[in-house]
């Protein structure tokens, strides 16, 4: 018996839908790309024709008045994925888009509440989940965290010095089309001062990945218990977990061939610690190290291999496969709404 495929299209051609998503979608054998949405008319024919997609809108709007398609991803510029994401749920579509779904928590909740009203499949593109190496961990950490094998959590960390994580990847097609770069939602919320919008959007683009991978493990914190920030250098930001502090801690750098991110784990009698890869690293997972002790010289440490796969694809399979079999994906709209509402309650300590 053929197994059922599932016809997908993509609003947006640009560089991280090439190589991050049409790149995986068109390798996935229960996968059927059919349609293709973008603005500017040279690149939407280019890579059409690259990747045998049969069917090419002049927008998501013309996509959603002629497609029928079972799923549609959003890969566009940030300022234009809420608004777009809007019009495909309104029209009952089940999507999938790349994170944020929006810029503040009060947009994202009516992209969220559209999907609950029309019964819409929402996924968002927070790949780290869907790490073979994280996967590991997290089984790990949820296994000793509640057998108290290692005694009880003290204290744990996850830090990003972000520089480029590009990793010279290729194969993207180029035009001179401009960009579409109007802004359409906003980009920071209300209470936000002014001074602060461009630093927020940064932030929210790029951190948001430790935040949702933070509450990937531990859950939402009581209490954010303290924030440092200082702009062109860095922040460091203390959650109060109840039982134990998680410290994040972030900075940029100029070097383009270094990205440091990970997580850091200590309990009474042992550790587990996770490097996370640069994001367009192909076929590179997380490395995972679990250490115990019962005393100071009887150590053991383990390294926890994973076979070669990449985040990217991983999240293409599994999210299309959720359609598929009619089931909630591991980053589901609902669930990445708490982000939002997290990074707005760092954002008001700022702002006081």
């Amino acid at each position: 018996m053929d197994q059922k495929k599932l016809n997908v299209a993509v609003v947006g051609a640009g560089f991280i839908s090439q190589v991050a998503h049409i790149k995986n979608l068109v390798e996935i054998d229960h996968v059927n790309l059919v349609g293709l949405a973008e603005l500017r008319p040279k690149l939407a024919s280019a890579v059409a024709n690259k990747f045998n997609i049969e069917k090419v809108y002049k927008s998501h709007k013309d996509l959603i008045e002629n497609s029928n398609a079972d799923l549609v991803y959003v890969v566009t510029r940030r300022h234009h994925t809420g608004p777009i994401a809007y019009d495909l749920l309104e029209a009952g579509f089940n999507i999938f888009t790349e994170k944020p779904m929006a810029q503040t928590y009060d947009k994202s909740k009516i992209l969220v509440d559209k999907s609950i009203t029309k019964g819409c499949f929402y996924s968002l593109g927070f790949m780290r989940r869907y790490d073979s190496g994280v996967q590991k961990a997290k089984k790990i950490f949820d296994q000793i965290y509640n057998d108290k094998s290692l005694g009880k959590v003290l204290s744990a960390r996850i830090y990003l010095t972000a520089g480029g994580d590009y990793c010279n990847i290729s194969g993207d097609i180029k035009t001179e089309e401009p960009k579409p770069m109007n802004v359409v939602w906003p980009i920071a919320p209300e209470f936000l001062k002014e001074e602060y919008h461009n630093d927020y959007e940064h932030f929210v683009n790029v951190n948001g990945h430790d935040i949702n991978l933070m509450r990937y493990f531990f859950g939402y914190p009581e209490e954010i218990s303290h924030f440092y920030y200082k702009r062109g250098a860095g922040a460091v930001c203390i959650f109060d977990y109840g039982n134990f502090p998680l410290v994040y801690t972030w900075s940029d750098t100029l070097q383009l061939n270094k990205w440091e991110e990970g997580l850091e784990i200590n309990f009474e009698r042992g550790s587990l610690k996770m490097e996370l890869p640069p994001g367009f690293q192909i076929n590179v997972p997380a490395k995972v190290k679990l250490t115990s002790w019962k005393s100071r010289n009887d150590v053991e440490t383990r390294i926890i291999d994973s076979d070669w796969s990449w985040a990217f694809k991983n999240e293409a399979y599994s999210v299309t496969k959720s359609v598929l079999n009619k089931i909630e994906s591991l980053t589901s709209a609902l669930d990445s709404l708490q982000d939002m509402r997290l990074i707005e309650s760092i954002w008001r300590k700022i702002n006081d």
